[in-house]
């Protein structure tokens, strides 16, 4: 033995000890052995097949019908004949399938007629019996011979949901809590699993989801028909609404989607081959036939749903399609992960004022669920008031609780510094990582008016119609910011009972004017403080940053066309105001709950709007004469807020008013004196006086409020026929609704008194408020009549306001008023003065406002000085004037 020791001195453990022998020693030193218990077992072996049957399954509600009933009775019942479970797993992989098969449901209500027990409403059944199940579902991990990581087959055959109001009514009373019932530990348990479950959820989802290589789905659901009744019950006789929901198709991977894009990444840089089929997974959304039905007593609803276009189509099928790519490569930043596209070529909307009517009529006749009286609630609500304060006290709310606990773990603040630095290095090395890219297109929105030709009767014509043509929308989520693009391409409204000079064609009365660009463009750009680029370009420290593009919009005011709009709008609000109003319990609690939640929570984020209006030019008239033509441009400007201040700047380039009455010898009646110059420019800039770190003893701009700008002098001719033409127009659309007294009371105190009490506020916190502005105030020409050249002139000067600060930190508004000039005057042919009298003139009138702040007690001086005013008039200027008047 010796000898063999030393020729093969290694020990084989294995070959020296029995098996028995090697138990012994393992149970002696607490091993445990597991090789030879390890079994590979073979892809298709199925270790646990479960299946179970059910031959019918019912649910039943009970509940109370009234307050003094012994007995319960059966409110609700679902009935689910022949369902059947299946499970399998493969332990090769720890994989599994799940199935569900369904025949069919129905759902019945309360039995209005107790002696008849088929008389119970049916609230959800099958549309249309088949052989076929109703719903059929598999979902299965990793499938056996395939590369796909799940695979989900569905589908579901029509159903019918009718509202039923009173088993609504009374599910909602049977489901809602009791007030004598303290629920607070519910809450916090209810509350506890739903975070635990938020917080895994969203990691599976999202490890999940990055992992997915290649899916299998397929799933059809037909349509979902919910049939909303008259009076909320069902019968033969009843008018409805119906809405389809429409087929929803859902198709995933490579499988079912053959034919890909090949320039769905195009806009992306990268060196490797995008256009591959292995870099992502397709995926297909369809929603087909979806529409919006009223029916009257006499139509079937069943029948119409499958036609394109009839007369109770409120809104006609429309089909909605998006196209989803799942990046495979995660890491390159220069692809998206997600890419959708989706489209909807058109939405047509036919809306007659009867079928408006009944439409809004039916709504207002269903009962809605009301759980208690208005009497009970009061008591409710004084009730939840006391039982909140005494809880207040005591018990905090478990979302306190739970974010407590989090803040006083310090890993969590260590992990997210070290994940921003992190990020940091990587946005200066790299790109941002592309989270989503969505494109959504509308190719147009085409809304019909129908007006009837006798009351309440199906006979209508076309009356209006309004149409929105090609909406873009595109966004980018990324890492940190969000990029996000609006646009509209037109948008235009046409009377359809009018006829233009022009081809005979229907009359526009709002269309853009410029057909080489984007009637409406939204540009914003979205983040937050953390992010680690936050103060660097393209934010700027600005959280929300939009831009608004408006292109200029020609509105024809034709006066018989929007006297019918108008009349055909107070046709349907005086209809409305016919039907008894619903008593409608308003709950203060849920409302003041609701305020203070939004009014604490309300976050005070940064944000810059910047607005480019090219233009407004409105034409005034109809198809014989055309009277007035008014013309605005260049309307631009940004509004921003931060948490220190909130500035406007604002910029009007110009506003023109012309009579284009041919023989009319005034035909600019508004004008700009300077042309070089924008009308309006000022500046506007208020600071947060609550915010801490804002030094009001500074003397830095930057910590000041103030107004600033210039405002160029407009011409304007005054002619009486043009005052009455405004006033007959404005008497003519305005509402004859009119307010009560006690409320336009209140409105005017609330008005007078906001200007003082902001003041007040200044004054108290001493707020600084500068005042630069030049204000250059009209000159107004009063001729005789619209063909004299004699008339008198007005010219009500300038207004000039600065602001001047001390060393005592006082501030000082210097306010004068000069310039102002009144004359008799003779014009020539092209309106210039050739002849004038004087007949009042006044020197510069001077306001001072001293504001004191070093003082004990902050208070104000006011210093008025005028000098001296003119006025001459003679026998010719009083005949001239009284005959400016009588005109």
């Amino acid at each position: 033995n010796s000898d063999s020791d030393k020729k093969d001195s290694e020990f084989h453990f294995n070959e020296s000890l029995s098996n028995d022998e090697k138990s012994k020693l393992y149970k002696a030193i607490g091993y445990n052995d597991q090789s030879d218990k390890q079994i590979s077992y073979p892809n298709d072996y199925i270790d646990m097949n479960v299946s179970i049957r059910f031959n019918l399954t019912e649910l039943n509600v009970w509940s109370l019908m009234n307050k003094n009933d012994v007995d319960f009775k059966i409110i609700s019942s679902i009935s689910i004949p022949q369902s059947q479970l299946q499970y399998q797993r493969r332990p090769a992989k720890d994989d599994f399938l799940f199935m569900i098969d369904c025949e069919t449901i129905e759902m019945y209500g309360i039995d209005e007629d107790k002696n008849n027990k088929t008389s119970r409403p049916i609230l959800i059944q099958q549309f249309n019996k088949s052989q076929e199940n109703l719903l059929h579902f598999e979902f299965e991990t990793n499938p056996i011979n395939t590369k796909v990581d799940y695979r989900i087959l569905a589908y579901s055959q029509s159903l019918q949901i009718n509202y039923h109001a009173m088993t609504i009514n009374k599910l909602f009373e049977c489901f809602l809590p009791d007030k004598h019932h303290d629920l607070e530990g519910i809450k916090q348990a209810a509350y506890s699993i739903y975070t635990d479950i938020k917080h895994r959820t969203q990691f599976l989802l999202s490890e999940n989801l990055k992992k997915i290589q290649d899916l299998d789905i397929l799933i059809h659901i037909q349509s979902i028909y919910f049939i909303l009744p008259d009076y909320g019950t069902l019968n033969e006789s009843s008018s409805m609404i119906c809405l389809d929901f429409g087929h929803l198709s859902f198709k995933g991977g490579k499988k079912n989607l053959l034919k890909i894009q090949q320039d769905v990444f195009h806009d992306a840089q990268s060196s490797v081959d995008e256009t591959n089929d292995s870099l992502f997974v397709p995926i297909e959304i369809q929603l087909k036939q979806f529409q919006l039905l009223y029916l009257n007593q006499n139509e079937s609803w069943k029948d119409l749903i499958f036609k394109q276009e009839s007369p109770s189509h409120l809104i006609q099928p429309i089909t909605i399609t998006l196209n989803i790519l799942k990046s495979i490569n995660v890491q390159n930043t220069n692809i998206p992960i997600w890419k959708a596209d989706g489209e909807m070529k058109l939405i047509e909307c036919h809306l007659s004022d009867t079928r408006l009517f009944q439409f809004l009529k039916l709504i207002q006749t269903i009962p809605y669920p009301q759980s208690f009286q208005n009497n009970q609630q009061q008591q409710q609500q004084q009730d939840q008031k006391t039982l909140s304060k005494d809880k207040k006290k005591t018990i905090p709310s478990t979302k306190e609780t739970y974010e407590t606990i989090e803040k006083m773990t310090p890993i969590q603040n260590i992990l997210r510094e070290e994940e921003q630095n992190l990020d940091l290095n990587k946005l200066n090395n790299q790109q941002q990582i592309t989270q989503l890219q969505f494109n959504f297109f509308i190719s147009k929105i085409n809304i019909k008016f129908q007006r009837a030709l006798l009351d309440l009767s199906d006979y209508c014509e076309e009356f209006l119609e309004i149409s929105f043509e090609l909406i873009q929308c595109s966004s980018n989520i990324k890492t940190y910011d969000i990029d996000l693009n609006i646009s509209l391409d037109n948008f235009y409204i046409i009377h359809q009972q009018f006829l233009t000079n022009n081809n005979n064609e229907k009359l526009n009365l709002l269309n853009r004017q410029n057909n080489h660009s984007k009637l409406f463009q939204m540009n914003c750009l979205l983040t937050s403080d953390t992010n680690p680029l936050f103060n660097s370009s393209p934010y700027n420290s600005i959280e929300n940053n939009i831009q608004l593009t408006l292109n200029q919009i020609f509105i024809y005011f034709h006066l018989q066309a929007f006297q019918s709009i108008i009349s055909f709008t107070n046709n349907i609000k005086q209809k409305l105001a016919q039907l008894p109003k619903q008593n409608q319990i308003q709950s203060s609690s849920s409302s003041s709950s609701s305020s203070e939640s939004s009014s604490s929570t309300s976050s005070s984020s940064s944000f810059k709007i910047d607005f480019t209006i090219e233009g407004f030019n409105l034409l005034i008239g109809n198809e014989r004469v055309h009277m007035l033509y008014i013309e605005l441009k260049q309307f631009q400007g940004y509004l921003s807020q931060t948490n220190l201040k909130m500035c406007l700047h604002f910029i009007l380039n110009d506003i023109r008013l012309i009579d284009l009455y041919v023989k009319s010898r005034y035909q600019y009646l508004i004008s700009k004196e300077n042309s070089s110059n924008d009308l309006i420019q000022f500046d506007l800039c208020l600071l947060n006086h609550e915010n801490k770190f804002i030094n009001k003893k500074t003397k830095s701009k930057e910590n000041k409020s103030f107004l600033k700008g210039k405002f160029e002098k407009l011409n304007i001719i005054y002619l009486n026929k043009h005052i009455q033409f405004i006033l007959l127009l404005i008497n003519s659309f305005q509402t004859k609704q009119q307010k009560p007294k006690e409320i336009k009371e209140e409105e005017e105190e609330e008005q007078s008194n906001s200007f003082a009490k902001m003041l007040q506020n200044y004054q108290k916190h001493s707020i600084e408020f500068h005042l630069d502005f030049i204000l250059n105030l009209p000159q107004i020409l009063l001729p005789i009549n619209s063909y004299s050249n004699k008339a008198i002139s007005i010219d009500l000067g300038n207004l000039q306001m600065h602001t001047d600060s001390n060393e005592k930190f006082n501030e000082q508004h210097r306010i004068t008023f000069d310039n102002i000039i009144s004359n008799r005057v003779i014009l020539n042919e092209n309106n210039e003065i050739i002849e004038k009298n004087s007949l009042f003139q006044c020197s510069p009138f001077l306001t001072l406002i001293n504001r004191y702040f070093n003082s004990n007690k902050n208070h104000i001086e006011i210093k008025i000085q005028w000098d001296t005013s003119q006025c001459k008039f003679s026998k010719d200027d009083y005949t001239f004037i009284d005959q400016i008047l009588k005109q």
